[in-house]
């Protein structure tokens, strides 16, 4: 919840304009919260992922599902959308 809050509620994605509620109508759910450190790189061995590291907040954006595919093919990239 926090990173929606951070973020506006908006998806991060650089030119996608989709907010919460754009997102709702859509897609009938609501934006998704990606890792951009994918939580395999926060396990040891493939095993016991430190959930608590790979769900600290600059670690995570708040994107639409369409992008957030992309997203997950780029990871661990993140463009700058400050």
């Amino acid at each position: 919840m926090k990173a929606l809050e951070r973020d506006d509620f908006g998806c991060q994605t650089p030119g996608c304009e989709r907010s919460q509620a754009d997102h709702q109508a859509e897609f009938e759910t609501g934006l998704h919260v990606h890792h951009i450190r994918p939580l395999s790189s926060f396990s040891d061995n493939g095993e016991n992922v430190n959930f608590e590291r790979a769900n600290r907040l600059e670690n995570l954006m708040t994107v639409c599902i369409e992008h957030h595919h992309l997203w997950e093919r780029a990871s661990p990239l993140r463009l700058d959308t400050r």
